[in-house]
C-alpha cells in the first residue's frame, strides 16, 4: 500500500532487495486560515474544488456521460452542484449529469436524503435510484481490490463498489464516475490518529460542515467560478 502524497522510488540495482523510498510532494501549512471566518474558509474551499472539477471536465472528461455517486450529504452534494454548474458555465448540457444514489432492500437514509436535497433545488430528473439486495453486498470481495485495512473504510468501500457494479451492469460504456469521499480528510482535527477525544472529531467535522454550507451559499449566488 502507497501512502497518498509520496511518490514512491524503487530501484532495482543492488543487494539485498530495494527498499522503495517515499517523497511527500504534498505538505500543507497547518491552521494557515485560523484568522478567516467560515465565509472565507469556504468560498476558498469550494472555489478550489470548482476549479478542478471545471479544468476536468474541460480536458479529460469533455464528452459522454458524468456520474456522481450521490448521498446527499455535504460532501457529495457539493460535488453534485459544482459539477452541474461548472456543465452549464462550459455551455455544455447538464443531462450528461446523473446522480447515483444506492438503496438497500427498498429503503436507506441516503435515498430519501437524496430525494429531498435535489427536489428542494428542482433538479430531481437528475437522480437514478440504484436497487440492490442486501444479500449483494460483498466486504470480502472488497477487500481484494481495496488498498485499506480500517473497518469505517471497508463499510464505506463496498457500498460504492457495490453501487458502481450496479452502474456497470446497467451502462457497460459508462466511463467517468466523481464522488465526495474524502472530503471529511480535509480537516486536520479527524486525520490526526492521536486525537482521543469525540469531541474534537465532531467540532472537526461540524467546522468542515460549516465551511463547506458556506461555500456552496456563493455557488447559489453565482459568486465562484
Amino acid at each position: 500500500m502507497a501512502p497518498a502524497h509520496y511518490i514512491t522510488k524503487i530501484e532495482l540495482l543492488g543487494c539485498p532487495d530495494p527498499n522503495p523510498e517515499y517523497e511527500r510532494f504534498f505538505i500543507p501549512e497547518r491552521n494557515k486560515w485560523k484568522n478567516l471566518s467560515p465565509a472565507q474558509i469556504g468560498e476558498y474551499y469550494i472555489g478550489t474544488l470548482y476549479k478542478e472539477i471545471k479544468k476536468w471536465l474541460q480536458f479529460r472528461a469533455e464528452k459522454g456521460p458524468v456520474g456522481v455517486t450521490f448521498s446527499a450529504g455535504i460532501d457529495s452534494g457539493s460535488v453534485f452542484l459544482l459539477t452541474y454548474h461548472a456543465l452549464k458555465e462550459l455551455g455544455e448540457s447538464p443531462s450528461r449529469l446523473k446522480a447515483f444514489t444506492l438503496s438497500i432492500d427498498g429503503g436507506g437514509e441516503d435515498l430519501m436524503q437524496a430525494r429531498t436535497f435535489l427536489k428542494a433545488l428542482d433538479l430531481e430528473l437528475f437522480l437514478e435510484p440504484v436497487e440492490m439486495e442486501l444479500s449483494d453486498l460483498d466486504w470480502k470481495k472488497t477487500v481484494k481490490v481495496v488498498e485499506d485495512y480500517k473497518s469505517l473504510d471497508i463499510q464505506a468501500a463496498t457500498m460504492n463498489y457495490a453501487l458502481l457494479q450496479q452502474v456497470r451492469s446497467r451502462y457497460p460504456d459508462w466511463k467517468y464516475i466523481v464522488d465526495g469521499d474524502g472530503g471529511d480528510e480535509r480537516r486536520s482535527p479527524i486525520l490526526q490518529e492521536d486525537v482521543d477525544h469525540k469531541d474534537d472529531q465532531r467540532q472537526g467535522l461540524q467546522q468542515r460542515d460549516q465551511h463547506l454550507a458556506y461555500g456552496c451559499l456563493h455557488i447559489e449566488r453565482g459568486v465562484v467560478g
